[in-house]
């Protein structure tokens, strides 16, 4: 089986630290995207008045990173809301919320198809994001390094004057770059999927806590297919209708998944917003190998609402196998709403 359509994305890690001292909220991610969101519509407006609350014209870099709408002729999927944002920001995953000056941090960023060519505009927006500041008390930071990050992980310092971000370059990725740095095991029949930032499934407009694999798979065929259509010029394919009979085969023999509860504050929608999802380990056991280019692909694009700022971030494992007995097909109960961060 192979992933519909054309993709490609390359990778940039940032290693900064701190100025002064910085506080972040436990998860990062919301409010890293937030200030780059501020900070992107400085750097990357050219519309009369930059800002993140009008409707920006159709050159503005801004609106083609944060904003992006389908142009004339794009229809997709029906019932599609928004069309997905072509990057994925990936920031610290422990639980640490606190720098002091000299600290160092890293994070990653991924950008796909058409946005690849604004890396300028995404570096300057992350340096205009350590004058400005993050986090509660808006503490700054400086970037010490830049590094790009090849298909099989590997890093290297970033050398801005020797990039090709078009054309067949080594530093953009295809998905079959992907695939080939890390090929699938053969024979596959099972897999663990280990989600280490919370996951937002959907499946019946219901947000899932236990995932069947055709659910999963649902939600990944959708995400690369969109990046694929929206930012890559692939064509929209109409059915998976064979390819989700095959999922509905592969079965869950572990689950060991807790729901993860948080909220935030969304200053420019103005309210507070829930945005909970299970992490933890899930197994499977079937035919998995036809669907490996899609697990492969998610581990690099995330899964879920929320990929955009790290959400559904997943690690695979193949080995060691998992045993029937292993399973734990118990309901998770959602706890009390927890955390609170504020955008």
């Amino acid at each position: 089986m192979r992933v519909p359509g054309p993709l490609q994305m390359a990778r940039f890690r940032v290693e900064v630290k701190a100025r002064e001292f910085l506080r972040l909220p436990p998860y990062k991610g919301s409010a890293m995207r937030g200030a780059l969101g501020h900070a992107l519509s400085r750097v990357g407006c050219f519309c009369p008045v930059p800002r993140v609350d009008i409707e920006h014209r159709d050159d503005c870099v801004y609106r083609h990173l944060f904003e992006p709408v389908a142009s004339k002729g794009e229809h997709g999927p029906r019932g599609l809301k928004a069309v997905p944002q072509p990057f994925v920001l990936e920031p610290p995953t422990d639980a640490r919320t606190e720098y002091t000056p000299g600290e160092m941090f890293a994070f990653d960023f991924l950008l796909i198809g058409k946005a690849i060519p604004y890396l300028p505009y995404f570096l300057a927006a992350i340096e205009v994001m350590g004058f400005q500041g993050i986090g509660k008390g808006k503490g700054r930071y400086r970037i010490e390094r830049l590094l790009k990050v090849d298909a099989a992980g590997s890093a290297a310092p970033l050398d801005l004057s020797r990039l090709l971000l078009e054309g067949d370059s080594k530093d953009v990725h295809t998905a079959d770059d992907v695939c080939r740095a890390h090929p699938c095991p053969s024979p596959l029949q099972m897999v663990t999927l280990d989600f280490i930032t919370p996951a937002r499934l959907k499946f019946g407009n219901h947000l899932c806590d236990a995932p069947e694999f055709h659910v999963l798979f649902r939600n990944l065929a959708r995400r690369i297919s969109l990046l694929s259509y929206f930012h890559c010029g692939g064509e929209w394919r109409q059915s998976i209708a064979e390819e989700i009979r095959m999922a509905e085969e592969v079965k869950v023999v572990r689950n060991a998944l807790n729901w993860n509860d948080w909220r935030r504050y969304s200053n420019r929608q103005e309210e507070e917003m829930y945005l909970g999802g299970f992490m933890g380990r899930l197994g499977f056991r079937g035919d998995l190998e036809s669907f490996w280019p899609y697990l492969l692909l998610g581990s690099h694009l995330h899964v879920g609402k929320g990929a955009t700022f790290g959400l559904g971030k997943y690690v695979i494992q193949t080995l060691p196998g998992l045993p029937p007995e292993a399973s734990t097909r118990s309901k998770t109960s959602l706890p009390d709403r927890g955390t609170s961060e504020r955008a």
